[in-house]
Parts: structure tokens; sequence; C-alpha cells
């Protein structure tokens, strides 16, 4: 049984001592606390990078950590490594690039160079870490993108290429930008 006094509940209406159905409300309202306690928690746990790991982490720091290095507030890393002399394409620009895409353990899973012909995309086609990165790239310019899982392919990976919440790292290089 719950005891209760007039100064721990305070008053009812026009200064009254409350009544039965007001002090119901109010015992009903505490049991409902421990409920919204643990659907806050569901909710904050939910709201957490799937991906998260020391590991991966570390990849991120690693990247950051490298003179000339600037990560933004996504997480993404941006490394110039050629400045370009031509106009920074927005996210619905279409942009011809080459790149190389590697694994933090350097295993490449995909190349333009390699296959000897650049690839055309629209900004908005390609994962968050490009449209994010190659915002930032001057046109002939060249750049290391070091990608949080969370903008590139997240908890579902690549079919064989990429595992799920993989790091990756583009070295891009922005050869035009179309409307």
């Amino acid at each position: 049984m719950v005891w209760f006094n007039n100064s721990s509940i305070g008053m009812g209406y026009k200064g009254n001592s409350p009544s039965l159905p007001q002090i119901r409300t109010w015992v009903r309202m505490c049991r409902r606390i421990p409920a919204l306690l643990l659907a806050l928690g569901v909710c904050l746990v939910g709201c957490a990078d799937p991906c998260a790991s020391p590991k991966h982490d570390a990849v991120i720091a690693q990247a950051a950590a490298e003179e000339g290095a600037m990560q933004t507030e996504s997480g993404l890393v941006f490394l110039l490594l050629k400045q370009g002399t031509g106009p920074k394409p927005t996210a619905d620009n279409r942009v011809q690039v080459h790149y190389e895409g590697r694994l933090a353990d350097g295993t490449v899973f995909d190349s333009s160079y390699k296959r000897g012909s650049p690839s055309a995309f629209e900004l908005t086609d390609v994962i968050p870490g490009w449209t994010e990165g190659l915002q930032l790239l001057a046109g002939g310019g060249k750049a290391r993108l070091t990608i949080p899982a969370r903008l590139a392919y997240g908890k579902k990976g690549k079919k064989s290429k990429i595992p799920p919440c993989t790091p990756l790292i583009f070295d891009i290089e922005l050869l035009g930008i179309y409307d």
C-alpha cells in the first residue's frame, strides 16, 4: 500500500486536499515512469551507430591524424593530394572521376585506373561519403577519402567485395563536372 501526505503530492483544487481521483491519476502516472525510461533507453541504443567498433574507429582516427587531413562533422576524412583549379561540384552534379577503392587492409576492391577508363556518376547516386567528399574537391584535383561505414555501405556491405560495417578508403581524381 502507498501512503501519501499533502506535502508529497501537492494540494488539490482550490487549495483543498487532493481528491481520490487525483491521487489515482498521480499513482497511474508514477507507474508509467519505468516503462517510459525503458522506452527512452531503447531509443537511445537504437540511435547508436551499428557499425561502431574500436578497430574501425582507429582506421578513421589514423587517417584524420595524417598531416593535411581534415575530418568533417559527419566523420569523413578528406586529404587533398593534388590541388584542382576548376570549380567544385554540387550534390546535384554529374561527375567524371578516376578512382581506386580500398579496404583498410589495403585490398583494392574497385579501380577505374585498372579498367583503363574513368567513371561518371550522379552525386545523388553514390554513397554519402562520395557525395560529401567530392563537393570539397575542385575540378582537376585529387583527394583521399576515408569513409566511415555509415557513410559507405553500412551494415549491409556490398556483395562479396565489401564486408558489412567496413570503412573505405578512396583515392579520387575529379576529371569533370556536368550539370
